[in-house]
């Protein structure tokens, strides 16, 4: 005959002795390169409403990344790392240009998908520094572009 486990000598009492299950870090871990993050990135997230996007840049969380939200001028809504590739001053505290947003240190203007438009700052050696439109950031791959649109009063991140 089978011993009786201790801890089942009352009805209902194995409810106070459950052990947790290990955490499945494949599924629970959605940063960036983890398996669920690259997974969930394949779909739209809600991120935002629309009428959120106004005269100041908006720095949101989804999926362990730190992201800065914005409307320009024009009207385009953008998606953005949170640092200038300049000098790493967060746009958070960017100035909302006609075509953009512009780093508050260095004035480099970015548009809403990413792309460096200008770098119109003086280095601190005084050399002039200068972004030619359209030219790719040095070492960030093009699969980095942030996908962002809008759907009705939606804004939605990934694809």
């Amino acid at each position: 005959m089978a011993d009786k486990v201790p801890f089942l000598s009352k009805p209902y009492s194995a409810y106070h002795q459950r052990d947790m299950p290990r955490e499945d870090e494949e599924l629970t871990r959605v940063g960036p390169g983890t398996p669920g993050g690259e997974y969930l990135r394949r779909f739209w997230q809600p991120i935002l409403l629309s009428h959120e996007l106004k005269d100041l840049p908006r720095r949101i969380r989804i999926l362990g990344e730190d992201l800065v939200a914005f409307r320009d001028k024009s009207g385009a809504a953008g998606l953005l790392e949170p640092y200038c590739a300049h000098r790493g001053v967060s746009l958070e505290f960017g100035l909302i240009a006609d075509k953009g947003i512009r780093c508050c240190y260095h004035g480099w203007k970015f548009a809403a998908d990413g792309t460096p438009l200008t770098g119109q700052a003086a280095a601190v050696s005084g050399e002039a520094v200068d972004v030619h439109a359209g030219a790719a950031i040095e070492g960030r791959p093009d699969d980095a572009i942030l996908h962002m649109r809008e759907l009705g009063d939606n804004v939605f991140y990934g694809g």
